[in-house]
């Protein structure tokens, strides 16, 4: 071979091994993102499941208020109820007052006209 093809040769040979070290630096970069993007991806993994736990924590709170409502919705049934009851006899004994309140009034009279008689 001759001298000038051995320069050729050897020229080509530094421009690939020139060209290998820019792709080993690039590889190198590429693995550096790589790496970035799984220790994203583990912060996130974590971020989720906190948001998980959080998550069951706030659905059973609900489940708890959701209880109570029904329990005080159940409570304000039983005082509505209560609150009929007691009207229906308010009412009864409002009437029974009125009548008795009529029967004194009756026998006042009745006592009276007995004493007009007796006086005579």
């Amino acid at each position: 071979m001759s001298d000038q093809l051995l320069k050729e040769v050897l020229n080509e040979v530094k421009g690939l091994k020139s060209n290998v070290d820019g792709l080993k630096s690039e590889v190198s970069g590429l693995k550096g993102e790589v790496n970035e993007l799984k220790n994203g991806q583990q912060e996130l993994k974590v971020e989720q499941r906190l948001m998980h736990t959080q998550i069951n924590e706030n659905t059973q709170l609900i489940k708890v208020v959701l209880d109570r409502q029904e329990e005080a919705d159940a409570k304000l049934t039983a005082v509505r109820e209560d609150m009929t009851y007691m009207k229906g006899e308010i009412t009864d004994t409002r009437e029974r007052l009125d009548y008795l309140g009529s029967k004194v009034l009756q026998h006042d009279e009745d006592i009276f006209k007995f004493k007009s008689r007796v006086n005579l």
